[in-house]
């Protein structure tokens, strides 16, 4: 399956089975935009991938609902219109109450934001309420709407239970946020949580719709959702910003009291449409292919006030054949003006016939370039050069050497000179000016060219075995090819530099930085990089066996297709490491690092040590990791997806919200993991162990009762 997406905005396809026991595919698209006061909604220059929830930075495990809801929803019935932001009082002076209001289009609703307050006396109704206090802005989240420990309507909130102040007394609060159109009353008085966010997924009111997980539905349609869920689950705002259908994409916006320069602040939205359609495989022999569009809904509007981003949620579904999607050639997702007449479908289905032609004309070009290209210099051109730039007759190596240690020496130094092929083998070239200097296919066995400047060398081919380049500058210097073997790398600058198909068995490179460096297909087997900053790097095809890495950054690094057996990464920073296009480290020690957004799809991890690992959100989607041990380890919002776990042992994990959906795993030990609200569609259970663990709103809930 290609997506070719014509817009700015990201895209991510989900498979589910709402029309159960058939397949199913969701096609989401999320666009963020800037927003200013007066203005029309402008597409931003991040644009945000579709994300699972976000929780509030003070509260990680979202426990108080979410700041941000998840992308992931199958369908939404109803358009959300949803804030994040805090209350501002009028030119920031002192209140005790304020007025806000958010408004899309002809949709209004407005909240009063109250200073903390309590009430009095022993049973609250025969003191009334204490005085508000008051405030110039207030961060509008649940915790500060009615609600409290006992309340499913809203279990974070205060003003259901008691609460000890600052000062030791044990009061019961007043909440600080309150619908204009029912205010509190009474001690007694228990409304609905106010609020412009997310209402959380196990808060009543949308627990109530999961539906009913007893009866058949474990023979009839575990693990998917039970006949009588409500899809409206998914909508996640309060009914008041619920809207009935879906937004058109140009409503006016505006909001009052939201913003700390702007009491009145108005905007728009951009007035786009979103159009997806599909390129389905023909299903009989000698028929062409199926072009049809999917109907997408703007069905979520989320507000950052504070920084001044809006973000759209486009959504459109369509039967599929299996949760494979193999039948799907194509899906093309464009974007049109409002405004604009409707461009027809075969406008878009074109676009799959031009890339072709313009990638076989692309490719012509480059073979005239290539058959116009000048005949290089040869070897006895070069042998002239170098003999009038020395000024020496090269009857051995010794007088070579000895002029250009002599020359080195000089304040130039070498800088810029081409020394292609020849043999300075021992020589001490200890902080030499070497910048820009050809040492192409040149025999440096054994130099000392310690602190050395070779940054933009030319050293492709060059023999650098046994070399000493410990401090050494090698900022984007070319080593394709060069043979580094038990070279000495320490401490050395090595940025932007080239290490294509390099030789650096044995080589030792402790301390070195890295960024952006390429190893691509390079021999690093048994190589010494500890300590090093490699973030940016690309190890892509390159051979790691029995490397050591330990306490490495490799932040945003590259080791896709990598042979790695007993490679040692531990301590180390992999965060967002490509590790997929079936890497094999099997057998590596990856103990306590951290690899939070890693990727590791496909990879060969087969008995790999990830004890005490921070991995959040990490991807092993079609990994081996048969007998790997991932004791203690972090993974919340880790992503399994088929891969295989056989005798895994997953301990104490923390694995909230993650997914092992359809993943193999045959005896892997969970005992005492976090589970919570993990994916287990179709996982293969067989002899799993479970003892302790969490497994609250996962499918095996109802099981274990």
């Amino acid at each position: 399956m290609n997506i070719l997406n014509e817009t700015p905005f990201q895209a991510a396809p989900l498979v589910g089975r709402m029309n159960f026991p058939g397949y199913s595919m969701t096609f989401i698209v999320k666009g963020t935009f800037d927003i200013t006061n007066g203005g029309v909604a402008v597409p931003a220059d991040d644009q945000a991938f579709p994300t699972g929830d976000e929780p509030y930075p003070d509260d990680e495990e979202g426990i108080c609902g979410c700041r941000y809801e998840s992308d992931f929803a199958f369908f939404k019935p109803r358009a959300d219109l949803l804030l994040a932001g805090k209350c501002h009082t009028s030119g920031k002076r002192p209140q005790t109450v304020c007025r806000v209001t958010f408004q899309v289009g002809d949709r209004s609703h407005s909240l009063n934001v109250i200073g903390n307050r309590h009430w009095r006396g022993s049973f609250g109704a025969l003191g009334g309420m204490s005085d508000p206090e008051p405030f110039t802005e207030m961060e509008l989240r649940y915790e500060s709407s009615f609600g409290g420990e006992g309340f499913k309507a809203n279990p974070t909130g205060k003003g259901n239970s008691k609460r000890k102040l600052e000062n030791g007394k044990n009061v019961k609060e007043l909440p600080n946020i309150e619908d204009p159109r029912n205010l509190i009353s009474s001690p007694s008085h228990h409304p609905d949580p106010a609020g412009f966010g997310a209402l959380g997924r196990m808060w009543e009111l949308r627990a109530s719709k999961l539906g009913t997980y007893k009866g058949n539905w474990l023979k009839e349609r575990w693990p998917w959702f039970p006949k009588d869920f409500d899809w409206s689950y998914f909508n996640a705002a309060p009914p008041e910003l619920q809207l009935e259908g879906y937004l058109r994409g140009d409503e006016k916006l505006y909001f009052e009291n939201l913003h700390p320069e702007f009491p009145q602040y108005r905007s728009q939205l951009p007035g786009l449409k979103i159009r997806t359609f599909l390129n389905l495989k023909s299903q009989t022999v000698g028929g062409g292919d199926a072009f049809s569009e999917i109907p997408m809904n703007l069905d979520t509007l989320w507000v950052d006030m504070e920084a001044e981003k809006l973000v759209l949620v486009w959504r459109g579904v369509a039967e599929i054949q299996s949760d494979d999607y193999e039948e799907i050639r194509h899906i093309i997702i464009a974007t049109e003006n409002l405004s604009d007449e409707r461009k027809p479908a075969g406008h878009y289905q074109s676009l799959l016939i031009e890339p072709s032609l313009v990638s076989e004309m692309d490719r012509e070009d480059e073979t005239d370039s290539i058959m116009e290209e000048p005949p290089g210099e040869t070897a006895e051109e070069k042998d002239g050069r170098l003999r009038g730039e020395l000024g020496s007759t090269p009857a051995s190596v010794s007088p070579m050497a000895i002029i250009v240690k002599e020359r080195a020496a000089e304040e130039e130094g070498l800088s810029g000179r081409d020394l292609t092929g020849i043999d300075l083998t021992g020589i001490v070239l200890r902080k030499a000016n070497l910048r820009e200097v050809a040492f192409a296919n040149a025999i440096l066995r054994n130099c000392d060219l310690s602190e050395a400047d070779l940054t933009e060398a030319d050293l492709t081919g060059a023999d650098l075995s046994n070399a000493n380049l410990s401090g050494a500058l090698l900022k984007d210097a070319d080593l394709t090819h060069a043979d580094l073997t038990k070279a000495n790398l320490s401490g050395a600058i090595l940025n932007d530099a080239i290490f294509e198909q390099a030789k650096l068995q044995e080589a030792v490179l402790n301390g070195a930085t890295a960024l952006h460096t390429i190893f691509c297909e390079a021999d690093l087997a048994r190589a010494k990089m500890q300590k090093c900053d490699f973030q940016g790097a690309d190890f892509s095809c390159a051979d790691l066996s029995e490397a050591e890495f330990q306490g490495s950054n490799l932040k945003e690094a590259s080791v896709e297709g990598a042979s790695g057996r007993d490679v040692n990464m531990s301590e180390a920073d992999l965060t967002k490491i490509r590790a997929s296009e079936k890497c094999d480290f099997t057998q590596g020690l990856f103990i306590n690092i951290q690899g939070f957004e890693s990727i590791w799809e496909e990879a060969c991890l087969n008995q790999a040590d990830f004890t005490g690992a921070q991995m959040e959100r990490a991807t092993f989607e079609k990994a081996s990791l048969a007998n790997a041990n991932f004791l203690g380890a972090v993974l919340k919002g880790s992503r399994f997806i088929k891969a295989s776990l056989c005798e895994a042992k997953m301990q104490k994990t923390n694995l909230f919200q993650g997914s092992l959906e359809k993943a193999d795993l045959t005896r892997a030990d969970f005992s005492g993991s976090n589970l919570y609200e993990v994916e287990l569609l179709d996982a293969v259970l067989s002899g799993i162990r479970l003892d302790g663990a969490n497994l609250k709103m996962t499918k095996l809930a109802e099981l274990k009762r």
